[in-house]
């Protein structure tokens, strides 16, 4: 190879060169873009995650002080309307529907039944506890298992016996056994509250 043709080469070597360095930062440019975009992609998903479990933590908390709310209501206007009397024994629960006990927004329209916020049918009905007809007994039923304790313990001051799912987590004149609950509120599935209130 003589002087002109290894000058020639080396000039071909010197243009190719910058193109080269231009795609060798191209491919690493690409590399950092795919790095940073996985990054972005990662924190937007970590804060969608943390969105929708604030969403469902806060829609849960709405709907147990919504039930809690309104089973006070049923048992305060049980008792002021029927206690005060002592008519607990002729009360059904078309008549506590019909004599606005239970909030008009939960009574089904054109009926006299009330469902409650879980489509479960609300019943009122008397019941004995230490004498003939001296309470009433309030099903609030298909409630939730994750919102059952919650509600429980919300309202118990209220009424004199509680039973979760057929198990009795508050006996007259007792305590809330709070094991109890715990575990009736533990079920599969969602569960029926009965409410026994009376005067006390």
């Amino acid at each position: 190879m003589n002087a002109f043709e290894i000058h020639r080469s080396k000039v071909v070597q010197l243009r190719r060169m910058p193109n080269q360095l231009k795609t060798a930062r191209g491919i690493k440019q690409k590399g950092w873009l795919t790095i940073e975009l996985g990054l972005a992609l990662l924190v937007i998903a970590v804060l969608v995650a943390v969105a929708v479990l604030f969403y469902r933590d806060s829609q849960r908390k709405n709907s147990v002080n919504n039930n809690i709310s309104e089973i006070t209501f049923v048992a305060s206007n049980a008792n002021a309307k029927y206690g005060t009397t002592g008519r607990y024994g002729d009360v059904t629960t078309d008549i506590a529907v019909r004599g606005g006990v239970v909030p008009a927004h939960l009574r089904v329209p054109g009926t006299d039944e009330a469902n409650n916020r879980f489509g479960g049918v609300i019943t009122i009905e008397p019941a004995d506890l230490t004498g003939t007809n001296d309470v009433l007994e309030i099903t609030w039923p298909a409630v939730p298992t994750n919102q059952c304790s919650d509600i429980v313990t919300g309202v118990q001051s209220e009424f004199r016996v509680i039973t979760v799912a057929g198990a009795e987590v508050k006996a007259n004149g007792a305590l809330l056994d709070l094991a109890a609950l715990e575990d009736a509120c533990d079920a599969d599935a969602p569960v029926d509250i009965v409410l026994s209130v009376g005067r006390f």
